[in-house]
């Protein structure tokens, strides 16, 4: 024993044992400094389809100290996605008059339910909850190898969930437009549908609540038609045509009372909701030659549009002084080299910072106060 207790004290005092442990403890520390999302970075979500049509969502990180961008981490789902929303709250009831801050995303897809997923969680493996979407149950027959069949769940969409838009005021709140031509409202700590709109007869591509207006949202459809309603008097729907199948549905954060719709033709118009039913649109112009796929006002600077496009380009608009008689003007455009272009957002807590993902399987960000002519108007 005596033997034993000091070959144990040696290795305890082995000077390359102790460097090992404090080198793996530093690489340790390093990798959960990885895992911490600061309070200054800037986070981006988006989705992909792989060659096995495979679908994954990416949290990305931006850091602007050092100026690059990576994934965080990723998430697998079990269909295509459609769209996305963000929202700052966990799906299940909480007790106080506030919910607590959380990070989540509503996400569908093709099939009915939207899945509600942590982004807190790196390593997560199922949707912390589902609005809507199947119910397994035994179809019919006497055999014991009988089959499962699927039946979709009370107030749920019937198809596809094409829209998905979070109420930022009213957090426990979000739209969602199908493909079975329904608007529905759900109550996310409820997980429950709390109202149906069916004033569309075609799929609903794109749902938007107003930025001020708590009550008000805006929906468009393959119907060609633009539609503006109070939730809590849905009689009353404001319908405006629009020239094609929508694209992109966008209210003016500086001017509430205009919404910009894109169309499959590369057109975009602007609709002033106090104009009433059948409005002719504020002005209308051609965005891109190929199929405008998107469109985003910037939060920081008054009449600053963006487009995107299956051209490659993302295009900046001046919309400031536009009209009947003045179309907007095309102040700076940019190939971002991610291939035809799915998608463009500004980004509100940096000013001039947009996003933009493609066919190619990443994601770019450009800051258009790098460009002379919009450094000239709004820097």
């Amino acid at each position: 024993m005596d033997e034993y207790d000091d070959d144990l004290d040696e290795m305890g005092e082995s000077e390359s044992s102790e460097e090992e442990f404090e080198e793996n403890e530093i690489e340790l520390d390093e990798d959960i400094e990885d895992l911490i999302i600061k309070p200054g970075d800037t986070v981006l979500l988006a989705s992909s389809i792989d060659d096995d049509q495979i679908s994954n969502v990416m949290v990305y990180i931006y850091d602007s100290c050092q100026g690059i961008i990576y994934v965080h981490h990723d998430f697998m789902l079990p269909s295509l996605p459609l769209c996305m929303s963000w929202i700052n709250l966990a799906p299940t009831q909480f007790s106080g008059d506030v919910a607590p801050l959380s990070s989540f995303v509503a996400i569908g897809m093709f099939q009915p339910g939207i899945e509600i997923w942590n982004l807190d969680v790196i390593e997560t493996f199922e949707a912390r909850a589902v609005l809507g979407g199947y119910e397994t149950g035994l179809g019919k027959g006497s055999d014991v190898s009988e089959k499962r069949s699927k039946h979709v769940a009370a107030g749920s969409h019937t198809s596809e969930v094409i829209g998905l838009s979070w109420n930022g005021t009213q957090r426990q709140v979000l739209a969602s437009g199908g493909g079975d031509s329904l608007v529905k409202v759900w109550d996310i700590t409820t997980q429950q549908c709390s109202a149906d709109f069916t004033h569309h007869n075609d799929k609903v591509q794109h749902v938007r609540w107003h930025h001020a207006e708590p009550y008000v949202m805006a929906s468009a459809s393959s119907d060609k038609r633009l539609a503006i309603f109070d939730v809590r008097t849905p009689g009353g729907i404001i319908s405006l045509d629009i020239s094609g199948e929508s694209e992109c549905l966008e209210w003016d954060l500086h001017n509430g009372a205009q919404i910009v719709s894109g169309t499959e033709d590369g057109f975009v118009s602007c609709h002033d909701i106090r104009k009433g039913n059948g409005s002719k649109p504020v002005f209308r112009f051609k965005a891109h030659e190929y199929g405008l796929t998107d469109a985003s006002f910037c939060p920081n600077f008054s009449g600053l549009l963006a487009t995107s496009s299956e051209d490659k380009t993302v295009r900046l608009w001046d919309v400031s002084k536009a009209g009947p008689n003045c179309e907007p003007v095309n102040i700076a455009e940019k190939n971002l080299k991610v291939g035809s272009l799915y998608t463009v957002r500004f980004y509100a807590d940096m000013e001039g910072l947009l996003a933009a993902a493609g066919d190619e399987g990443s994601v770019a960000l450009w800051h258009v106060l790098d460009d002379v002519e919009v450094k000239k108007r709004w820097g």
